[in-house]
């Protein structure tokens, strides 16, 4: 009998920890659950107020949201809509769905950087186009280390250089646009890193023929426009060294129709949109 003791408590033990072993999956079963139940409700909360903002949605195969386009205040009024600007606080509802892949709310000028701070769960994000808003380049940090992002629209966004240095990390873009910043032509050297580049539009800077310099790295650029920018012929060179351009747009610059002429004979493959004209502010 004494022998069968320490049996009975053995089992007794091993009893008791199969009961608690068994407790304890169910809790994590349960709260697996409810964690899915909860991001299902957000998801659905974040979709319905979304469509509520009058927003384009599109999905995926999947089901899930691959874009999000909203519309700013002249868009809904076109639309037919009541007209309302998208708010930084609008921007939360993008939150629950970390693989949305291309985001727009191009002309929604109450968007700052406050609002960005909602984009950093967005890891899966290709295209943001967050044009003619009130977001800085410190907005931009949110994006650090994605290794995904192709389409970047920038225009009339306020850049310094240490933005375009940050941004040389996005080694996956392929159209970038900037313009109306107060970036130098030191800043676009830090273009040069991005060697997937395939177009490329610069209008209203303060920049110039050296700035231009530093785009010759760029072998992958197939579209280039320059508007409104104070170069001259002293940029030909530097253009006619991209030869795997197909379209150059140049609209109120200081290049001459002689300069256009040798890029087109150095670039025969390349068509050269050429606008007589100067920069607004050079004339």
């Amino acid at each position: 009998m004494r022998r069968l003791a320490p049996m009975i408590l053995g089992i007794s033990i091993f009893a008791i920890s199969a009961i608690v072993l068994r407790s304890h999956l169910h809790e994590r079963e349960s709260a697996s659950r409810i964690a899915v139940a909860d991001s299902t409700l957000k998801r659905e909360e974040g979709l319905k107020a979304i469509h509520s903002l009058h927003a384009i949605v599109r999905f995926d195969d999947q089901g899930g949201i691959e874009e999000v386009w909203f519309q700013d205040p002249v868009a809904l009024s076109d639309m037919g809509h009541e007209t309302r600007e998208l708010t930084n606080d609008d921007l939360k509802w993008v939150t629950a769905f970390p693989e949305l892949k291309r985001l727009s709310f191009a002309g929604c000028d109450e968007i700052t950087d406050a609002g960005m701070h909602y984009l950093e769960p967005l890891s899966q994000l290709e295209e943001l186009d967050a044009c003619y808003t009130s977001i800085t380049g410190d907005g931009l940090t949110v994006l650090a280390g994605n290794d995904r992002l192709r389409h970047l629209n920038l225009v009339d966004i306020r850049l310094l250089d240490r933005d375009l240095e940050f941004m040389s990390q996005f080694k996956s873009l392929t159209r970038l646009s900037l313009s109306h910043a107060t970036f130098t032509d030191d800043g676009l050297a830090s273009l040069g890193a991005l060697r997937s580049l395939e177009s490329l539009y610069l209008g209203d800077l303060p920049v110039s023929d050296v700035g231009m310099a530093h785009l010759v790295d760029l072998h992958s650029l197939q579209r280039l426009q320059i508007d409104e920018i104070p170069i001259t012929d002293e940029s030909v060179r530097h253009f006619s060294r991209l030869t795997g351009l197909r379209y150059l747009q140049l609209r109120n610059t200081m290049v001459s129709a002689d300069g256009v002429s040798s890029i087109r004979r150095a670039l025969p493959e390349c068509v050269v949109d050429w606008s007589p004209g100067e920069p607004s502010d050079a004339q």
